[in-house]
């Protein structure tokens, strides 16, 4: 007869069967750095292989997938599932944040060395806004296709141990 993992512990915490506990906020954000690691080192390596040339969406997507696959891979080795709905948008939320920041770090420097005109503040913010939205969206698809299926693999190839 299985317990019933929602009923009360019939003499003690020792008789409540152990569930499947959610990722905390702090180890998601952690999870979530990688993101910006990734998007500054491929950076670096463009501007010393190719000074002055620019990756554009193509980069975007290589460093968000590059990022998705590994947070995927070091989330199901810990936990071994799936994300979770809260899990999944909590990292997107992270994600988007610090492709903001890295975005809005790259306005900030073409502004001041005058690669864009300061006086061209509508066209900065939305410059801004639309990058946001299109890695937010771009964060989303990766995680919700790419890692789902990282995720799949990953469990199908090691499954848990019993």
């Amino acid at each position: 007869m299985e317990d019933n993992l929602y009923a009360p512990p019939k003499s003690g915490v020792a008789d409540v069967p152990k569930r499947t506990s959610h990722a905390s906020i702090p180890s998601l954000f952690g999870y979530s750095i990688i993101l910006p690691l990734i998007w500054m080192s491929l950076g670096l390596l463009m501007s010393v292989v190719l000074p002055g040339k620019r990756l554009g969406t193509g980069g975007l997507v290589l460093v968000v997938l590059t990022a998705v696959i590994l947070v995927s891979w070091l989330f199901v080795r810990k936990r071994h599932r799936q994300f979770t709905g809260r899990e999944l948008w909590i990292l997107v939320g992270c994600c988007s944040l610090w492709a903001g920041l890295c975005e809005l770090s790259a306005i900030v420097y073409a502004v001041e060395t005058h690669i864009i005109n300061a006086s061209q503040s509508g066209s900065i913010k939305f410059a801004v806004l639309f990058s946001l939205a299109v890695d937010s969206l771009y964060i989303w698809l990766g995680f919700r296709f790419s890692g789902h299926r990282f995720i799949n693999w990953y469990i199908a190839k090691y499954p848990p141990e019993s």
